[in-house]
């Protein structure tokens, strides 16, 4: 990876297929990379990646700022959702791939624990995400 490298995608989304190409407009090797749209479905798209260490590890951290067509009501109805499912699974992903030490057998309290982590980590994709350009 480099800045200026473009990147193509073939995508489907509600079983549409479309292209994506993006383009790294950023790129600071073990501090953070950017990528921004050159064509797909969004009007604007710049999608930042923050990684810091944390406790022993590294926090990945995503930030959107982006536009569709349609504005408001496309970001309510359709986009958003999609979003938040779409960042929620690559937090899932990223920490079932790095984690350092096996899953525990979980007691009731710390499922009480988990939800309460999992709604915090939610409402924070939600605040990352959906950032209306115009």
């Amino acid at each position: 990876m480099r800045k200026g490298a473009r990147i193509r995608y073939r995508l489907r989304l509600h079983g549409v297929p479309f292209g994506w190409e993006s383009q790294v407009t950023t790129w600071e090797p073990g501090v953070r990379f950017s990528d921004e749209q050159r064509r797909g479905p969004y009007k604007y798209w710049r999608h930042v990646h923050l990684f810091r260490e944390e406790s022993g590890g590294t926090l990945a951290e995503d930030g959107v700022d982006y536009d569709v067509p349609g504005g408001h009501y496309v970001h309510q109805w359709l986009v958003g959702r999609d979003l938040v499912r779409i960042f929620r699974y690559r937090q899932e992903k990223l920490q079932q791939i790095f984690r350092r030490r096996p899953a525990r057998r979980r007691e009731s309290g710390d499922t009480q624990e988990r939800c309460r982590r999992r709604s915090a980590e939610l409402s924070e994709v939600r605040s990352n995400l959906g950032h209306l350009k115009r």
